[in-house]
């Protein structure tokens, strides 16, 4: 009989993989001490050993190894090797894919492409909008404290039973040239009825030209829009003639209906951020 370390050099295995085989009943000693524990293989086990090595080398698990050692007839054992095959076959499909992806993530490194784009930027359009009456909170606060505009502009929706617009949607007026996060004077609002004009809080949106675009994702990738937006502006020789302003398409908050609680509106945490829709717009006039 060989001793554990004899055997492991004869068949070119660890210590630890014998080990290892024995607690999982793949290749069990011949014989274990029952004063020391030390294992003992016998002459016979060679054969089973490099068997169970050139299978490994194969790349089959110990499972399918198992059912190698126990297959009474040679069609049991073509059956194991050919589903081996098939997976090597779906392995290699996967690494040429992964190969692809890096491939493609090179050529974006190459051409300056952001390698993790995580939104999708219409093109810019032109837009004659007409003038609007906005009901709307306007304060210097920091872009964090928009959402609690927007629930102080809810509330008061419903206290002064305003009716808004069919189509309107949530916006933000932006009256800074440069946002600082910090502290920025900004203005919430939404399209109203005219017939709301006189009350306090309402005022006339001027409309007229707009260059607008439309960013699909998180409001995070937002400044990219407003960049792609003043390169447009610039090549047509446009001049900027008022401010900058978003409308919340889809979004946290669900469209806004006159039928219902304005203040019962809450956020709906569970749409994903890579689906919001915000439209972009600065206003403008041909030089």
């Amino acid at each position: 009989m060989y001793s554990v370390g004899q055997f492991s050099r004869i068949c070119g295995m660890s210590v630890k993989t014998l080990h290892h085989y024995d607690e999982v009943g793949l290749l069990k000693p011949a014989h274990i001490d029952p004063e020391t524990g030390y294992r003992y293989y016998d002459y016979g086990q060679i054969r089973t050993a490099l068997q169970i090595r050139r299978l490994k080398d194969c790349g089959l698990p110990l499972n399918m190894i198992a059912e190698w050692l126990n297959a009474d007839n040679p069609v049991t054992s073509k059956t194991i090797l050919t589903e081996s095959i098939h997976e090597v076959e779906r392995n290699i499909e996967e690494l040429n894919q992964t190969k692809n992806n890096i491939l493609s993530l090179l050529n974006e490194l190459e051409t300056n492409k952001p390698l993790m784009p995580v939104s999708s930027i219409s093109d810019c359009f032109e837009e004659m909008r007409k003038d609007t009456w906005i009901y709307s909170i306007r304060e210097t606060v920091p872009i964090s404290g928009i959402d609690d505009l927007v629930r102080t502009l809810l509330e008061r929706l419903y206290a002064l039973k305003l009716e808004v617009e069919d189509d309107a949607r949530l916006m933000t007026i932006f009256h800074d040239d440069e946002i600082d996060p910090a502290c920025t004077e900004l203005e919430v609002g939404l399209a109203v009825q005219p017939s709301f004009s006189g009350l306090p809080g309402t005022r006339s949106m001027e409309g007229g030209k707009h260059v607008g675009v439309e960013v699909e994702g998180p409001y995070s990738e937002l400044p990219f829009g407003y960049a792609k937006l003043i390169d447009y502006i610039r090549s047509n020789g446009y001049t900027i003639v008022g401010r900058p302003f978003e409308m919340y398409i889809t979004g946290l908050l669900p469209p806004l209906r006159n039928s219902r609680d304005f203040r019962c509106i809450k956020p709906n945490l569970q749409l994903s951020p890579l689906s919001f829709v915000t439209r972009l717009y600065i206003p403008v006039n041909s030089d």
